[in-house]
């Protein structure tokens, strides 16, 4: 029996004004890898012919479900896979490598959900040394506007919260591997079954882990204040008193 969203679907497709260009389709989400819920929407890759001029981006409701489409030629993909690398991210590889093929004339969205599965099972690049110095000083920087904030600052949550997410992203590009959004901290760090259909590696500092788990209910910046310690610590060391880094001077 097809589903009743699979019907939305392909209404949806049938009606595309640029159906004529469409040579796949993929959806991805939590229609096909979680337990949506009624705030989730359907999220529909559509890959055109490379020939096209233009991509977009829209929704449509239909038959009550609201879909969410992204139509691009596979080579913009390609683009999006490459940038997503440079920032230590991985979120459209996990994206295709995890969706549902509704059909594939050209064979090249097989093709790219292939490679990217492939590369989710590989580490980043190593953070050159000059970026892992600049790295910590910005850590330092966090902490230290955090604490020159004072217990009685307004936005003295809101710092810790941002902060919280810097050491965390930070540290995760030092030992390159990929992790999730904020909104699924809790279950990636507690080692939470349900994210292995996201093809997220376990992280690999457990203690880590533990102080992020202690440090998500705000109560004091002391976890935060540990969680720095520790990382800088794992890091190789870090003093403000002194610091420099020195890098090449370019022409215009």
């Amino acid at each position: 029996m097809v589903e009743k969203w699979i019907n939305a679907v392909n209404e949806f497709l049938e009606n595309l004004p640029f159906k004529k260009d469409v040579t796949g389709v993929l959806i991805t989400g939590s229609y096909v890898t979680g337990k949506p819920t009624k705030q989730s929407d359907i999220d529909v890759q559509i890959i055109l012919k490379d020939s096209v001029k233009y991509r977009e981006r829209g929704n449509k409701l239909v038959k009550g479900y609201l879909i969410e489409y992204f139509a691009n030629p596979a080579w913009r993909h390609e683009d999006y896979i490459k940038e997503d690398e440079k920032d230590k991210r991985r979120v459209n590889a996990a994206m295709f490598a995890t969706g549902k093929i509704l059909f594939d004339k050209t064979g090249k969205l097989k093709e790219l959900k292939k490679k990217c599965t492939k590369l989710l099972k590989t580490r980043f690049e190593k953070m050159p040394k000059f970026k892992v110095e600049l790295s910590k000083y910005a850590l330092w920087d966090v902490i230290d506007d955090i604490k020159g904030s004072g217990k009685s600052s307004k936005n003295l949550k809101m710092q810790y919260y941002l902060g919280l997410n810097a050491i965390i992203r930070t540290y995760s590009a030092f030992l390159r591997i990929d992790i999730p959004k904020p909104k699924k901290y809790y279950e990636y760090f507690s080692n939470d079954k349900s994210l292995k259909k996201y093809r997220f590696k376990p992280f690999p500092d457990k203690l880590f882990s533990k102080i992020v788990l202690q440090s998500l209910n705000y109560n004091s910046i002391t976890p935060l204040e540990k969680l720095y310690n520790h990382v800088i610590k794992e890091m190789g060391g870090f003093d403000i008193n002194d610091w420099k880094i020195r890098s090449p001077a370019k022409n215009k």
